[in-house]
């Protein structure tokens, strides 16, 4: 299957790796975990900026009141969360991964590959259709969480593990959400690095069939063979 895409700088490129492993830098593995939950990172930040902006208020100010509403309403959403519990909670499941004190001490650039990975398949407590919806707001025709659910259905993703926290999907269940997502992107180019790897039979079918009639440019590294004989017509390149 042999194709020409112009590689402007306009073209959209989406990339598919083995592994979404958390960036070595110097953040620390609690607050990796902690991060990883977005909209308790974001509610975190706004209750920062209201503290900051209501110390320097004047009291009897009525935009005072106003910072002060506003603040109350966030601080009750981060008790929704059990914002208090947040580091503890990931420290013990680090803790149960087998994360030393001196591991939990340490950035994550001091930690190797194999740990960070570990790191990376706690996060996110969004489900996957509110993953979906957040990313493809623009769904048109039936209504916008009857299509993410029809895309998420294609690649063979059970029903009732729509609205489960990702984090808590296996591997190739999250793999699965991430292939519906980029199909969904409509993307120029797609860089697929062993995408099947956990991946059930019906998923690496249905991305097999939205890579052949993909109409972009296509870099497939695998080794599966299921993959490769649905996508790739020509006999020779089969045996590459």
């Amino acid at each position: 299957m042999h194709r020409l895409v112009d590689l402007s700088t306009e073209a959209d490129k989406s990339h598919v790796a083995n592994r979404n492993m958390v960036v070595g830098d110097g953040t620390l593995p609690l607050e990796a975990v902690v991060s990883a939950n977005e909209k308790l990172a974001k509610l975190r930040k706004e209750a920062e900026a209201l503290e900051a902006a209501a110390a320097l208020e004047n009291p009897s100010s009525s935009s005072d009141d106003d910072t002060g509403v506003k603040l109350a309403q966030v601080y009750d959403k981060l008790h929704e969360l059990k914002s208090n519990a947040a580091e503890a909670r990931a420290s013990k499941i680090l803790a149960g991964l087998g994360f030393t004190e001196h591991m939990l001490a340490s950035p994550t650039s001091e930690i190797s590959g194999g740990w960070r990975m570990r790191i990376s398949l706690l996060t996110m407590e969004e489900t996957p259709v509110e993953y979906l919806l957040r990313l493809h707001p623009d769904q048109k025709g039936c209504s916008k969480q009857e299509a993410v659910r029809a895309q998420l259905g294609k690649f063979g993703l059970p029903s009732h593990n729509h609205v489960t926290p990702i984090g808590n999907l296996y591997g190739g269940q999250k793999a699965t959400v991430v292939l519906a997502s980029i199909s969904m992107t409509k993307p120029h180019i797609l860089v697929l690095d062993e995408s099947t790897n956990h991946l059930d039979m019906q998923p690496i079918y249905a991305l097999a069939d939205a890579l052949y009639s993909f109409k972009g440019g296509v870099v497939l590294v695998s080794y599966d063979s299921r993959l490769i004989s649905r996508v790739c017509e020509d006999e020779e390149e089969k045996e590459i």
